[in-house]
């Protein structure tokens, strides 16, 4: 996006909106949890590791690891119906 469609197109309410998101995606680390919790030694927030299955990535996965997948061919995922 261009700065001008940024500063001439969009209310103030959009622009507050659109910081106040960048400021939220910054607060939270790669893992989803907030930065200040989880990177804080003296916290007591205890944490643990849980698994979970994404068919939407499994089948991507499958398509990939085909023998019959042409080299630069890449797969995406759509809901069917």
């Amino acid at each position: 996006m261009r700065p001008t469609e940024f500063l001439n197109d969009w209310s103030d309410r959009d622009r507050e909106l659109a910081r106040g998101l960048e400021l939220y995606d910054s607060s939270i680390h790669r893992c989803g949890q907030p930065v200040t919790e989880s990177t804080d030694e003296d916290s007591d927030v205890q944490y643990e590791a849980v698994d979970y299955k994404c068919r939407a990535c499994a089948i991507l996965d499958e398509a990939n690891d085909s023998p019959a997948t042409e080299k630069g061919v890449f797969w995406t995922v759509r809901k069917r119906g």
